[in-house]
């Protein structure tokens, strides 16, 4: 029987065929449940992908070194989410960000 868990994984497999082998990803980081995307490769082998930090409620982009399992966060001066990166011609990230913004509304009854 295979192995189980709850958390998105990423598995490795040879272009020429083979058993996939799972990528460990840093301790204190977990992949959240977010496609990759089509350009979430770079040249050097980096990938983006979106985590769930164990300390934010928020979805963040990172880098990813599939060698080393090393992640990145890609820091972002706003709450909320980020997700759906890719890399850019020029090397930049491009990503969906989603900040979380609120409003108070207090509404008076008027007598007429």
């Amino acid at each position: 029987m295979g192995e189980q868990t709850s958390s998105p994984f990423l598995t490795r497999v040879a272009t020429a065929g083979g058993e996939a082998k799972k990528i460990q990803i840093e301790s204190g980081f977990s992949l959240s449940p977010v496609p990759l995307g089509s350009r979430g490769m770079s040249q050097d082998g980096k990938l983006l992908v979106t985590i769930s930090p164990t300390d934010s409620w928020f979805y963040r982009v990172a880098v990813l070194d599939p060698a080393t399992g090393r992640i990145t966060p890609v820091k972002v001066t706003y709450p909320g989410d980020t997700i759906s990166a890719n890399w850019g011609e020029d090397g930049r990230i491009l990503a969906v960000g989603l900040p979380l913004k609120g409003r108070i509304w207090r509404f008076h009854r008027t007598t007429e």
